[in-house]
């Protein structure tokens, strides 16, 4: 009778061991980002830019295309300026637990030549053009001039924000094509643009 209690003991040990392993094996790795605090500026202006976890990471590289300074080592960036028009990507590195993270941001940053006078209207952008019903998707204009402002206008869904960049949030129940509008104008006259986003409504027994 001693010889079967021990030995479900030791397989009770065993399989706790086995359900620990396989818990912390199941652990959601935390994933490193990072902001700025403007994604569209003039030539020769700067961007900053803020890693959202720092305390998560033991090394970090920056590779900023078309910045100044081009590459960085270390968590906190100093201002990174832009110097030539076009529309630049950023990728950051970084080693978190030991395993090595990589954050690559297409297109991210756009530099404008600054303009004199009269303003264009060059377009209304989006990272994704179809979300689900709940979701949330940021939406940003491309306008060169002075003393711009913005109005936002949609179909449906809620606008969050206001300016160049706004984030437009999508009813639960929707489902169909949301047309998000902005119109950008200033004292030489304005301008608008349209985009559209699908939304599709998650299948609950799927």
């Amino acid at each position: 009778m001693k010889k079967i209690i021990h030995l479900r003991t030791l397989q009770a040990v065993f399989l706790s061991v086995i359900f620990f392993s396989c818990d912390r094996g199941n652990e959601e790795q935390i994933e490193v980002d990072f902001t700025v605090d403007s994604k569209m500026i003039y030539e020769a202006q700067g961007i900053n830019f803020t890693l959202t976890n720092p305390d998560i990471v033991t090394e970090v590289t920056w590779f900023f295309e078309g910045g100044e300074p081009e590459y960085f080592n270390d968590v906190n960036p100093p201002t990174i300026h832009y110097g030539t028009e076009g529309i630049y990507s950023v990728t950051l590195n970084a080693i978190v637990n030991g395993q090595k993270q990589v954050v690559y941001k297409e297109n991210l940053i756009v530099v404008l030549v600054k303009p004199e006078g009269e303003f264009s209207f060059v377009s209304i952008n989006t990272n994704k053009d179809e979300i689900y019903a709940g979701e949330s998707v940021e939406i940003w204009v491309m306008a060169y001039g002075d003393n711009l402002e913005y109005e936002w206008s949609a179909n449906t869904g809620t606008i969050i924000g206001e300016g160049s960049t706004i984030t437009f949030q999508t009813g639960m129940c929707f489902h169909g094509t949301a047309e998000i509008s902005a119109r950008v104008s200033n004292e030489y006259g304005s301008m608008e643009r349209t985009i559209q986003i699908k939304i599709v409504r998650k299948d609950i027994n799927g």
